[in-house]
Parts: structure tokens; C-alpha cells; sequence
């Protein structure tokens, strides 16, 4: 089912836009990260990103980064967020839930076993930062079996060859960075581009026309907030 659950939620929102926020599973500690996925039901939202610790998390600014440490440190790895979801699950059979991490907490857990076990816990869809689409397309066989959408990043820089080409792998939403370099608060506007190409120019700062264009998946837009908030959004 997990994959409908995306489907039928932007099927349900039409044209409205979707909010997708993010916490950090285990932060500020294991008991309080299933209350908080109700907690964001309630106050509205329509999926859930939750992040996997990890131990070297390059993408993520210092906020991310600190949550991620404090779970750590209180011993939350993946197979602990894989059970998080079981629990919410409990409860909620309708609100998607998204995980967002690393390639090397599943490679230690095994692309097989990581597909069979995320689909038991009713896991809708995966955003692995560090693993290009490229070399993703056999995990990706593995997600699709257990209904997982397999899900991208797209980023201003990217050309329209690398928007096609990710667009063609991408399940459930594409995910459109709109910062350059760590998710640390820094817009990139049109004059940091450093690629040139017309497809980065029209991208920033909500100009999703040459995402838009060759996608068939909603584009999610993370909004550029201070470091007390965070906000994603799908137009």
C-alpha cells in the first residue's frame, strides 16, 4: 500500500500545495518521535520526512547535524527508526512517511533486507542523499517490489539533461534543493550559479517551470528558513 499513500495524498490535495516537515527520528529522544509524527498530523501535515541518523551527515547544516548527534548518542540507528514507523503505523494507516538518510546505514543493513523490512513497517518512500540515480537502479527494483518510491534531489544547478534523466527514475516527488551546498540557510541566486545554463537561471528562487516541464512526479521545494525553522513545500 505504501506507495498509494503518496498518490492518493496529492490526488487529495489537487492543486493545493503540500506541507512536508522534517524532524530527525530519536531527537530529543526515542519516546518522543512517535508523539511528534501525530503531533504534525494534527497541526496539518500532509507526509512526513524523517531523517535516519547517521554519523557523517555531509549534506545537512549544523541544525540537522546536532539532532542527528543527539540521537546517536542515544543509540538510534535505522533498524530503531524502521520500528518508529511500525509504531506510528499503529495509528496511522494514512499519512505517508518518508525517510531521508544515507547509503551507508542501508548498505550495513543490506539493500534486500533494508526494501522487506521498510515495507513491513509501512516506509512510503526513501531520499538516499548520497546515492546518485545512477547506481540506485537495483535498490531500486527492491524498493518498488515492497511499494517504496525511490525519491531525488534536484538542485538549481542542475542542467536539463540531469533534470530528464532524474526525473525518468523518480517515484512519488522530486525533491528541488534550492540552496548550494549544505542545507545551511544560503539561498543560491541566479548570479551563484556556477554552470551558466539557462535551466539554473530560471530556477531560483520559485521558478520550477524547467523542473516542471519534463516531470510527471510533484516537485517538493525546501524553503531557505532560519535555523529555528524549517519548511518544505510541494507546488
Amino acid at each position: 500500500m505504501s506507495q498509494q499513500r503518496i498518490n492518493k495524498t496529492f490526488a487529495r490535495l489537487g492543486r493545493r500545495t503540500a506541507l512536508i516537515p522534517y524532524i530527525a527520528a530519536g531527537d530529543p529522544n526515542p519516546a518522543a518521535t512517535v508523539p511528534l509524527m501525530h503531533g504534525l498530523v494534527r497541526a496539518g501535515a500532509d507526509i512526513i520526512e524523517l531523517g535516519v541518523p547517521f554519523s557523517d551527515p555531509m549534506a545537512d547544516g549544523p541544525v540537522i547535524q546536532q539532532a542527528t548527534a543527539r540521537a546517536i548518542a542515544q543509540g538510534v540507528g535505522l533498524r530503531d527508526v524502521l520500528d518508529m514507523v511500525a509504531v506510528f503505523r499503529k495509528m496511522d494507516q494514512s499519512t505517508p512517511v518518508v525517510l531521508m538518510g544515507y547509503a551507508n546505514s542501508i548498505e550495513a543493513m543490506g539493500q534486500q533486507q533494508f526494501a522487506a523490512q521498510a515495507g513491513k513497517s509501512g516506509v512510503d518512500g526513501i531520499l538516499i542523499v548520497d546515492c546518485p540515480p545512477e547506481e540506485y537502479d537495483d535498490f531500486a527494483g527492491d524498493l518498488r517490489a515492497q511499494g517504496i518510491s525511490p525519491i531525488f534531489l534536484l538542485s538549481p544547478t542542475s542542467t536539463e539533461a540531469r533534470i530528464q534523466a532524474v526525473a525518468k527514475r523518480a517515484e512519488g516527488y522530486l525533491y528541488y534543493v534550492s540552496l548550494k551546498g549544505t542545507l545551511d540557510h544560503r539561498p543560491l541566486t541566479s548570479a551563484r550559479c556556477t554552470n551558466g545554463s539557462q535551466a539554473s537561471r530560471n530556477m531560483y528562487p520559485f521558478r520550477l517551470a524547467s523542473v516542471s516541464a519534463f516531470a510527471m512526479q510533484p516537485v517538493l521545494y525546501r524553503l531557505p528558513k532560519p535555523p529555528t525553522q524549517s519548511l518544505s513545500v510541494v507546488a
